[in-house]
């Protein structure tokens, strides 16, 4: 179910060359004690190939008050342009909140172009006041596709502007960009505002998971690259990491790639206060699996990091794990700046 819903068809193709473009997707704003919609845009069914909905353009539309803005579930497959898209609550709705703004899951071969959108706070442009968010999760765009789906791009996108208080004490799952299956691009989004400080902030009550950037592909022949993002301003106030995964990892990437070699360079993570006892990484790289296929970890920059629990949590600003890699040009901390990597101890 949602607001506009594609499902699958009983013809010889599915519903494609649809443009959904300049929409305004929200609950009734005569009435704030009826329950927003859940889902603004539904795709689902189990139709491939032909049958499928293929050639799809989402784009310019606002989704105010939307718990789920755009759920991919099957029956998908071509093109997929999700492009200036807003999602936001301004806090008309108080019984729900924002959990999966884009999330595609596609059953079959898809080419997605995820660009230029904006996700929190409470107007578009991930403007105004910050939203509490009292969801156990949170993954801000979301992309599964089969391995041997085209590289997907994910570009020039912006989240920001987060309250994230849970009710109770309990495991946040936050993934800001999360892409599994297929190769991807992942360039120049903003995670967490470059000038505003405690832009997102989870709570004391919030046992974090956090991955700013959660890239994981399970193909080998062609590359991912990780590249030119900015992830900045984060504070978390709980004092508890999840047992479950012990480390807290701002950009994780793992790759199985045998023939090219994979790109993480030029990120910046900046700015990032966590109170947890749980390891904090600022990149964890697990890349190629072949000596040909080297991941190139080049000119990223962690600096501004404070751990304040007095607990056994280590730091570690670029960790290498089971990978052939190429390191070069990587600064972790600031020389002109005293105390710029900040670590409590015992």
């Amino acid at each position: 179910s949602g607001c506009i819903v594609f499902g699958s068809t009983s013809f010889s193709l599915g519903n494609d060359f649809t443009s959904i473009h300049n929409c305004l997707i929200q609950n009734r704003s005569d009435n704030s004690s009826i329950s927003a919609p859940q889902i603004g845009i539904s795709v689902s069914g189990a139709a491939k190939q032909d049958t499928a909905n293929s050639s799809i353009s989402i784009q310019g539309n606002k989704f105010n008050n939307i718990r789920k803005g755009i759920q991919v579930t099957g029956s998908a497959n071509g093109s997929w342009n999700i492009l200036q898209n807003h999602f936001y609550f301004n806090g008309t709705v108080t019984s729900t909140s924002l959990l999966n703004p884009i999330s595609i899951s596609g059953n079959d071969t898809i080419s997605a172009i995820i660009s230029d959108n904006f996700i929190g706070g409470s107007g578009p442009f991930a403007s105004g006041i910050m939203f509490n968010v009292s969801e156990s999760a949170f993954n801000g765009i979301q992309l599964i596709t089969p391995f041997h789906s085209t590289t997907a791009i994910i570009s020039g996108n912006t989240i920001s502007g987060f309250n994230i208080s849970p009710a109770f004490i309990g495991i946040y799952s936050f993934n800001g960009i999360l892409v599994s299956g297929g190769a991807s691009e992942i360039t120049d989004n903003i995670i967490g505002s470059m000038t505003n400080p405690n832009d997102i902030t989870f709570s004391a009550n919030a046992e974090l998971l956090f991955k700013a950037i959660n890239s994981t592909s399970s193909q080998n022949i062609r590359k991912s690259i990780v590249s030119r993002n900015k992830v900045s301003n984060i504070t978390s106030y709980g004092t508890v990491g999840s047992a479950s995964i012990a480390n807290t990892l701002i950009v994780y990437f793992n790759d199985d790639l045998t023939v090219d070699s994979s790109i993480v360079s030029d990120n910046i993570i900046r700015n990032f206060s966590y109170a947890g006892d749980k390891d904090l990484y600022g990149f964890l790289i697990s890349g190629g699996k072949a000596l040909n296929s080297k991941t190139i970890v080049s000119n990223n920059v962690v600096e501004g990091i404070s751990m304040s629990n007095t607990g056994y949590a280590a730091f570690s600003g670029l960790q290498i794990s089971s990978s052939p890699a190429i390191v070069r040009g990587n600064r972790v901390g600031q020389l002109a700046t005293t105390n710029s990597i900040n670590i409590a101890t015992k």
